[in-house]
């Protein structure tokens, strides 16, 4: 992977989106920050817009969604110590878990920021098969 990539991650993870050449072929990076679900409300989550461009026509082999850790639940993360959350998708899991692939604001990724409290089955699966440690996100 590039120095920018191991740059970037390495300080404020500042940029929505990056794309690399990596050694398995393009990753996509995306971020998202802290997100209330609604004002008032003490739940978090992070949102990931555009995961497939713009216009739908983004190709890559893995995208890598970091989120901002949230410090209430930090000791069920994957690295408690990390200010970031990390999860790698290749992208025939990333078409088959959240379904076809959708342009602009349509394909999203919202995902509670408590792995505890999460319900559904593709949650479930983010946490435990697709979190990874930030030196992953690294290589």
């Amino acid at each position: 992977m590039s120095n920018l990539a191991i740059a970037t991650l390495g300080r404020r993870f500042d940029s929505r989106c990056r794309v690399l050449d990596g050694p398995s072929g393009i990753v996509s990076y995306r971020h998202s920050s802290l997100l209330s679900v609604m004002a008032g409300s003490e739940t978090k989550r992070w949102v990931w817009t555009k995961v497939f461009g713009e216009s739908g026509q983004s190709k890559f082999a893995h995208i890598v969604l970091v989120g901002d850790a949230d410090p209430r639940f930090t000791g069920a993360y994957l690295e408690p110590s990390s200010p970031y959350v990390c999860f790698s998708i290749s992208w025939d899991d990333l078409v088959n878990t959240f379904g076809p692939v959708r342009p602009g604001r349509l394909g999203r990724i919202e995902l509670t920021t408590n792995p505890r409290s999460v319900r559904g089955a593709r949650a479930r699966y983010q946490f435990s098969r697709r979190q990874v440690p930030m030196s992953h996100a690294k290589e």
